[in-house]
């Protein structure tokens, strides 16, 4: 996957040369294996008053190495953290990058998949010293739920991110939901082929535009009543 920072583009896997850096310094076998970048995520889907689906609030939190490749593109001095003026142009520039990607979303619901759109995009450094990146993946018009069930994932298609949501606190509704919804996550069950692939590749490969969904955790959004809920559920996402 390309991402787009401060007008150039930069292919993801650069932030591998900096860990290959570290470990080949600590006298460790070089890097290999996808993933190589890591992102601990909240979403939280978005309701109206209506009771309707509008979108996800998606909350990202990079891992400390993804961070530090990114902040030399601020070209700070020493000890500076990045300004608000260089934060919000880094969600923006961000978001735009990953749109051909769906927003690294793939939602489904009854009549198949379903389009987002990013908006109130925002950045800031955490105290942890972690770049976190907040946005809102608003669907193209609401989606009733206790009709039918949305099924989502988040996850980078050639698996060089890995992409989870927080244990506990990563899934959450907001607005007006109906009182019958509730969210299920379904974690990864990669065969052994798929574990085999992914260790195979190193930091200079890309891996199969499909291998990214097969470990992504996959969400179910059920806002039917309990008696409904005998019916199928949505469409399996990968």
């Amino acid at each position: 996957m390309r991402l787009i920072f401060k007008g150039r583009p930069v292919r993801i896997w650069a932030l591998a040369g900096l860990i290959a850096a570290a470990v080949m310094a600590s006298g460790q076998t070089p890097v290999r294996a996808h993933p190589h970048v890591w992102i601990d995520m909240t979403v939280t889907s978005q309701f109206n008053e209506a009771g309707e689906l509008t979108g996800f609030t998606h909350v990202w939190t990079f891992d400390e190495f993804y961070t530090v490749f990114q902040l030399e593109g601020f070209n700070l001095s020493a000890g500076e953290s990045p300004g608000v003026a260089q934060l919000a142009d880094y969600a923006v520039e961000m978001t735009d990058s990953i749109a051909q990607f769906g927003y690294l979303m793939r939602i489904e619901g009854r009549d198949g998949r379903l389009e987002v759109t990013a908006r109130d995009q925002s950045a800031q450094l955490r105290p942890d010293q972690r770049l976190e990146l907040t946005f809102t993946a608003e669907l193209t018009k609401p989606v009733d739920v206790t009709d039918w069930p949305v099924r989502y994932s988040v996850f980078d298609p050639d698996y060089f991110i890995e992409m989870l949501h927080v244990p506990e606190t990563g899934l959450l509704m907001a607005g007006s939901p109906p009182d019958s919804c509730t969210l299920d996550l379904e974690k990864p069950s990669p065969s052994f082929e798929m574990i085999s692939l992914a260790a195979s590749l190193d930091r200079m490969d890309q891996g199969p535009d499909t291998l990214g969904a097969v470990f992504a955790e996959n969400v179910t959004i059920d806002c039917r009543p309990d008696a409904a809920r005998s019916e199928p559920a949505a469409p399996a996402v990968n």
